[in-house]
């Protein structure tokens, strides 16, 4: 029978589970990408299979395990576990590997794109005038900017654009902005209709 085993675990924390068994997986963490060390001993107390886990991982133990020694790797993140352990069997439903696109993208009239980059100082807004033939504005902030920019023209409120983020406008309407920061980047890239 496998069972949950839940456990609250700070920074380098480690903590011993009696259990039988002979699978083990993480069924959920509370934080994402940390890892758990997990042992599986026999009844003498002797390390049987030593693991590294993440979320949804889960794998079968060559030999029956009387006790898991479990260890939260991560040096800063307490974390909330869900263990699954005991005699049976599951898969690792981690997802993992690549997604791709199937259906190719294609801008009809390449040279209806204009880019430019714009320069905000601090405290000063700009405007991205209103244009009756654009279809679209694509705003990305830099990701060496300081501080987000904000959609709409007042600082702590609208819409942030923060450092490395992109955001897509629809419509022809004219686009206020606003950095806190002086020398922060703003890059355009509008599609006419």
């Amino acid at each position: 029978m496998i069972r949950d085993y839940p456990f609250n675990l700070t920074p380098g924390q480690q903590v011993r589970q009696p259990v039988l068994g002979n699978y083990v997986g993480l069924k959920r963490c509370s934080v994402d990408a940390v890892s758990i060390l997990v042992q599986a001993e026999d009844d003498q107390g002797q390390v049987i299979a030593s693991v590294v886990l993440q979320q949804g991982e889960a794998l079968p133990i060559p030999r029956s395990f009387h006790r898991l020694v479990i260890t939260n790797q991560d040096g800063l993140s307490t974390v909330d576990i869900v263990m699954l352990a005991g005699v049976g069997d599951f898969q690792s439903y981690r997802l993992t590997g690549s997604v791709s696109i199937s259906e190719e993208v294609t801008i009809a009239n390449p040279s209806s794109l204009t880019t430019n980059a714009s320069f905000i100082e601090t405290g000063a807004g700009t405007t991205i005038a209103s244009d009756a033939n654009r279809r679209n504005l694509m705003l990305k902030a830099d990701p060496t900017n300081t501080s987000p920019f904000w959609v709409g023209g007042v600082a702590n409120s609208g819409v942030p654009i923060y450092p490395g983020e992109t955001i897509v406008l629809t419509g022809t309407h004219a686009v206020t902005l606003l950095s806190a920061t002086v020398g922060d980047v703003l890059y355009s890239m509008s599609q006419e209709a």
